[in-house]
């Protein structure tokens, strides 16, 4: 498998590292639901600590403040704020869950 550390044809056309607190380039969703999910989206549910994106999710009942209707979960969502389209490529992430016995 080609990667870039075994392929030097490999170029790096955009990273983050989570330095910036203020996500500069991210949107926080805030007061979403995505089309009738059943979580809330809220922005204060999303930031940036020690070089890590955290995105929490809370099982809280909650009633959004537009439409009134009840979300069994509070969340985070987070988008690129430009553009970034890429056909093929690699792309690598650190990602660590929660991990719940039962």
């Amino acid at each position: 498998m080609q990667t870039p550390a075994n392929d030097p044809h490999w170029q790096l056309k955009w990273e983050d590292q989570f330095t910036d607190p203020n996500l500069s380039k991210w949107w926080k969703a805030h007061n979403s639901d995505h089309g009738g999910e059943p979580q809330l989206y809220l922005n204060n549910n999303v930031w940036v600590t020690n070089g890590n994106l955290v995105i929490e999710v809370n099982n809280n009942q909650t009633i959004h403040p537009t439409t009134g209707k009840v979300k069994k979960y509070t969340s985070g969502s987070v988008g690129t704020r430009y553009e970034y389209h890429e056909r093929f490529g690699y792309l690598e992430a650190r990602i660590k869950l929660p991990y719940k016995n039962g």
